[in-house]
């Protein structure tokens, strides 16, 4: 990919005409640039991500990135572009591979399907790890299904088998036939294909070095074959690990798409990914708060433990009720409610932040040393936290309560937190 011509948009952007011709040139991509009247093509990048389409690659970092001319300047710094690229790729492989084992939970599926809604990412990743571990499928593998004829494996027959009576007797039927094949060679080749063909496609964002496996044999682009054979093959493994490469081979074939030479990775939810960002973010970097409610940070000894917490404060015990503070935390007799925003309009009052105040006003998770019982409330700060292009992290007031509207609670207000974005997405690689 030495040879491609580099585009750079940011999300929430005005992109050029020329820009949506040469990268948007389906009904279905120029659709989500069209304007609500279903006038001409809108203005602005909706998501985070790439496009490689023939020798063009489009990159669309995320919202206050970088300004503009800085960006302009990334066109002609190979080095600056890259790392940066990269760094994009790795937040969001990073978001991604953190949450995958919490794929039940609907928080993150949003980010996760993006990420593998042209190319099967998840999959290679999982592949890939099995292969770093043990490397390609090249021992004889003892193979075990059920049958009537062959080498009985009995302690299998006795776990695995149904129980049959007949006549007085207890019959294992039907047995756990077991035979040695060399299966190993069809399932190193689907690993093979997998690694090599996704660093052939991504080696702009994935370094590694390919198996070199010779897999010229077979057609990978015959789907129908390869998954019929995965499936029989899967039917004669028990072990779990084994399972688990051969699902991860069946799911990367059921989602690889084969349209030419064109690679996207669009990301629609980059909001996720920047409240997780976010999140570790404060609890390697926040120190307090000052007098004026200016969020401080620094380098912490012992990270704070924000989370997201679940409260209900419904007593008629309805559990959907809760309330989720993206970033909750209770230190040293202080309250800590942070909202991460990825994007606001400026005329827009953060109601959810306000009530957040005022039903937990009352509320304690954990008693604290020198916590008074007597005590109807402890300070609690709120704010709201969004990307900057700065690397100030300057601090502005979101809203102030009237006293006129609230005597109990005069000082009452939150602040918006501005954190440079690159730097959150740095600190969230350790970079």
């Amino acid at each position: 990919m030495e040879n491609l011509t580099f585009h750079i948009g940011q999300d929430g952007d005005f992109v050029n005409p020329e820009i949506i011709d040469k990268f948007f040139s389906d009904v279905g991509d120029k659709e989500k640039f069209r304007d609500i009247k279903g006038n001409a093509y809108g203005e602005f990048y909706n998501f985070v991500g790439f496009i490689i389409k023939g020798n063009d690659c489009l990159v669309t970092f995320p919202k206050k990135f970088m300004n503009r001319e800085k960006r302009k300047d990334l066109l002609s710094h190979a080095e600056d572009r890259h790392r940066y690229i990269r760094l994009l790729f790795d937040s969001v492989k990073k978001g991604v591979k953190k949450e995958s084992g919490k794929r039940e939970s609907d928080q993150y599926v949003g980010l996760m399907d993006d990420f593998d809604s042209f190319y099967p990412l998840t999959q290679y990743f999982r592949v890939k790890s099995y292969y770093d571990e043990y490397g390609l499928f090249t021992d004889d593998t003892l193979v075990k299904f059920y049958g009537y004829s062959g080498k009985v494996a009995w302690s299998d027959t006795i776990r695995k088998s149904p129980i049959v009576v007949d006549d007085g007797n207890l019959l294992y039927m039907p047995m756990v036939i077991q035979k040695n094949v060399q299966e190993h060679v069809f399932l190193s080749k689907c690993m093979a294909y997998v690694i090599d063909t996704t660093l052939r496609k991504f080696e702009l964002f994935i370094d590694g070095r390919p198996t070199g496996f010779d897999t010229s044999d077979l057609n990978f682009e015959a789907n129908d074959f390869v998954l019929a054979k995965l499936y029989q093959i899967k039917s004669s493994f028990f072990k779990n690990i084994h399972v688990r490469l051969i699902n991860d081979l069946i799911e990367f074939f059921e989602c690889e798409h084969h349209e030419g030479g064109d690679l996207k990775l669009k990301i629609y939810n980059f909001n996720l990914l920047w409240e997780d960002m976010v999140n570790e973010f404060l609890n390697d970097r926040f120190v307090g708060v000052d007098e004026n409610q200016n969020l401080v940070f620094g380098s912490n000894r012992v990270p704070k433990k924000f989370d997201k917490a679940q409260i209900y404060p419904d007593v008629i015990g309805r559990k959907g009720y809760r309330l989720e503070p993206d970033h909750y935390l209770e230190d040293a007799g202080r309250r800590y409610i942070f909202d991460a925003k990825y994007y606001m309009k400026d005329d827009e009052l953060n109601y959810k932040q306000v009530a957040y105040y005022f039903l937990l006003k009352h509320h304690l998770m954990q008693p604290f040393d020198g916590f008074d019982p007597n005590a109807t409330h402890i300070p609690t700060f709120n704010s709201l936290i969004l990307p900057s292009t700065s690397r100030s992290n300057r601090t502005e007031p979101h809203f102030a309560i009237n006293p006129d509207y609230n005597r109990d609670d005069p000082d009452f207000k939150i602040v918006t937190q501005y954190l440079n974005t690159i730097e959150v997405m740095e600190n969230y690689l350790g970079v």
